[in-house]
């Protein structure tokens, strides 16, 4: 009888670790899971910093450039005196460039 209730003993023992085995098992898996899920995040993050960063050097590129073509504009003159009208429409168009979101 002493016998049996130490195999039982022994078997429910056996029974327990295994089921801790088993829970540290998933719980291992879930955060390695989130892990890869966050790591993933992260580099579609960067990746989209880098495309942004991208996207706003050309739009400084652009910007300067523009501005240096107003500025040839503004110092030009013509047989009048300086084209007032292409003046305006180009510092009208900096402006909007400038105050325009990306």
């Amino acid at each position: 009888m002493t016998s049996l209730l130490h195999s039982k003993c022994i078997l429910d023992k056996k029974c327990f670790i295994n089921g801790l085995y088993s829970r540290l098992a998933m719980e291992r898996d879930s955060v390695e899971r989130e892990s890869r899920e966050k790591e993933t995040r992260i580099l579609n993050l960067t990746r989209d910093l880098e495309d942004l960063r991208d996207r706003l050097d050309e739009s400084e590129r652009q910007r300067q450039q523009q501005a240096r073509e107003l500025e040839d504009i503004v110092s030009h003159k013509d047989d009048v005196g300086k084209n007032v009208c292409a003046s305006l429409y180009f510092v009208i168009l900096y402006i909007i460039l400038i105050y325009s979101p990306l």
